[in-house]
Order: C-alpha cells, then structure tokens, then sequence
C-alpha cells in the first residue's frame, strides 16, 4: 500500500510539472508575438496623443515597451508592450546600454486591455498592448 501511495505521489507531480511548463510556453508566446494574442479585439482603455515615457527592449522575451508615469502618482506607472514597433528604430532601441542610461520618447497610440495574467510587475504597475500610431526619441540619457 505505501509502494501505492509513493507511486501515486510521484505521478501527481509529473503531471503537475508538465501542466505547469505548458502553461508557461503557451502565455510566453502569446507575450512574444502580441500581434497574435487577440489584440485588435481587446478593448481601447485609452487614447494616448504626444505621451512622454520611456521606451525599453526585452531581449529574452523579444519584446519593446514603453514605460509611462501616472501623474498625480508617487511610483504608478503604466507599461505598453508595443505591438507594433517602428521598424526605423528597432535596431537603435535594441542596442541601446540600458545599464548606463535610459531612451525617453514621445509616442502617440491606444492602450488597449491586456489580457495575459502571466506577467507581474511591482505594486502599483499596470500593463497594456500599445499600438503605435507615431513614436520618436526625444532624448538618450547616460549615467
């Protein structure tokens, strides 16, 4: 009966861990490639016209951001995953030395409802798709 138990035991943790993987490759993909996750059906949360933020590359997920300020706040802030981003300016934002400084941008765009719980940021950070319409950089800052 113990011999049962042991077995069992085992097999209810393999078959968590394998659920478990799937889960987690199925969410990133949908992280890494947004433009396939259903986002021209998420809802507008807003409109963004002349925002300023901080724009950001990923290079383990492959993904761009920009970072936003929420006014009136201490240390909210709104992260976009950009969905769609300038092909002129990949190459620039993804050699940038984030370690050294940081590349503040202007971008005008739709927030849209992020539906992927799988990513968690500090308390007070909330993420969207970002849908560009134009973006430029504004300034490169080093340390």
């Amino acid at each position: 009966m113990k011999k049962i138990s042991s077995i069992l035991c085992i097999l209810v943790a393999l078959t968590t861990i394998v659920c478990s993987c799937s889960f987690f490759e199925t969410n990133d993909a949908v992280i890494k490639n947004p433009n396939n996750s259903g986002c021209d059906t998420c809802k507008v949360v807003r409109v963004l016209n002349n925002q300023k933020g901080f724009i950001g590359y990923n290079s383990v997920k492959d993904r761009f951001s920009i970072r936003v300020h929420v006014e009136g706040t201490i240390d909210e802030q709104e992260i976009g995953i950009i969905t769609n981003m300038v092909e002129d300016l990949k190459e620039e934002v993804m050699n940038f030395d984030y370690s050294k400084g940081t590349i503040e941008v202007v971008f005008s765009g739709v927030f849209k409802e992020f539906n992927n719980d799988s990513i968690m940021g500090p308390v007070g950070t909330t993420f969207y798709y970002l849908q560009l319409s134009s973006l430029k950089i504004i300034n490169k800052s080093t340390k």
